[in-house]
């Protein structure tokens, strides 16, 4: 079974909510923003940056600063100081990382079945694997592949590689996780199986062959 990691294994928008409140607290260009609407406006960069960090032009603090440069030029600051806030919000963002709920025992309950578990993550392996670390979950996790390893989702190769790191055909393969593009229609289109984490019960945007999965129910 192949999982996305950030908003399917763990709360990653949740972390980044909690810190970029604390950062807006002591950075003025912030100021009267809403956690809501800086998230909307980091998702927003983090897309325009994409390209440079698959390709690995930069690393994830290079990454991080320029992001909040961004930002902050965005909210008014004539002399952003991406490297400062970065600083702030990443020491919030690690403290506040939480598994999804359930995630833990799944994967636990998965593994005792004999099953093996993969992560198939759009981000860089250094984030990830740190990212998997703190909450826990690394040791129950077989293989990690990431954009610094393969293609970033929905390209056809990084399920192949996923694949190729569990020793599975994607025939017998199952992809688990929140992105309708990269983790339904991407996985059945290399030939895996899919589950869509749908927790707050989207409506499923094209007739592709999945099934849903609203939550992570406790097991009995």
């Amino acid at each position: 079974v192949i999982f996305d990691l950030d908003d399917t294994l763990c709360d990653t928008t949740g972390a980044m909510l909690t810190a970029l409140e604390a950062v807006s607290l002591r950075t003025p260009a912030f100021a009267g923003r809403s956690p809501a609407e800086l998230h909307a406006l980091q998702i927003h960069v983090m897309q325009g940056l994409d390209a440079q960090i698959f390709s690995g032009a930069l690393n994830a603090n290079q990454a991080r600063t320029r992001r909040f440069e961004l930002m902050l030029s965005a909210c008014g600051d004539p002399a952003p100081d991406g490297a400062g806030a970065a600083l702030a919000y990443r020491e919030v963002y690690r403290a506040s990382f939480q598994q999804t709920w359930g995630a833990g025992q799944l994967l636990k309950a998965l593994r005792e079945g004999g099953l093996r578990i993969g992560v198939l993550t759009n981000y860089l392996r250094e984030v990830q694997q740190e990212t998997l670390e703190a909450t826990e979950l690394l040791p129950l996790v077989d293989a990690l592949v990431t954009v610094s390893d393969a293609p970033p989702k929905p390209h056809l190769g990084s399920y192949a590689a996923i694949c190729k790191a569990l020793d599975v055909t994607p025939d017998r393969a199952v992809m688990v996780g929140d992105s309708w593009a990269n983790d339904v229609a991407g996985a059945v289109s290399a030939g895996l199986r899919a589950v869509w984490y749908a927790p707050v019960g989207q409506q499923a945007p094209a007739d592709v062959p999945h099934r849903r999965l609203n939550s992570y129910e406790p097991l009995q």
